[in-house]
């Protein structure tokens, strides 16, 4: 069985954290140095990405098979576990949920209320991140702030 090379850091309750198609492990080290005191965070390397196996050319990759190179990591991660994923590593995620579907109590690994709620939480984030610094320049005095620079 193939294993990617991965960053880990801290001890507690599992994270894995998963990167987009371009970059690398790398992208979380601010993320991680975060929740390291706390929490067991294991970020790997996809195919062709940092000492990780590189891709045989002989047919195209899947989605099952960038689970298969993830899945050693995940079974590191112990029983406790959350997932942190962008671009591809949002997908990878989702196929990364069926194996992670015997430690979820009380819901599935693909329920929709669960997803719908999770969108609507990020999204209202992301509105609050944007809307209070707008606020807050919208009360500065333009003149004021020309000065300022």
């Amino acid at each position: 069985m193939l294993e990617p090379s991965y960053r880990e850091a801290g001890s507690g309750p599992g994270v894995l954290c998963l990167h987009a198609n371009a970059s690398s492990s790398g992208q979380w080290r601010g993320l991680m140095d975060l929740l390291a005191p706390k929490f067991r965070v294991l970020a790997p390397d996809l195919y062709d990405v940092g000492s990780s196996p590189r891709w045989p050319s002989d047919r195209v990759i899947q989605l099952q098979d960038e689970v298969e190179l993830v899945e050693p990591v995940l079974e590191r991660a112990g029983a406790r576990l959350a997932l942190i994923g962008v671009g591809a590593g949002v997908v990878l995620g989702l196929g990364l949920m069926r194996l992670a579907s015997s430690l979820l109590y009380g819901v599935t690994a693909s329920d929709p209320v669960i997803y719908t709620l999770a969108a609507l939480v990020l999204s209202g984030v992301a509105l609050l991140a944007c809307y209070v610094p707008a606020r807050r320049a919208m009360n500065v005095d333009p003149s004021t702030a020309l000065r300022y620079e």
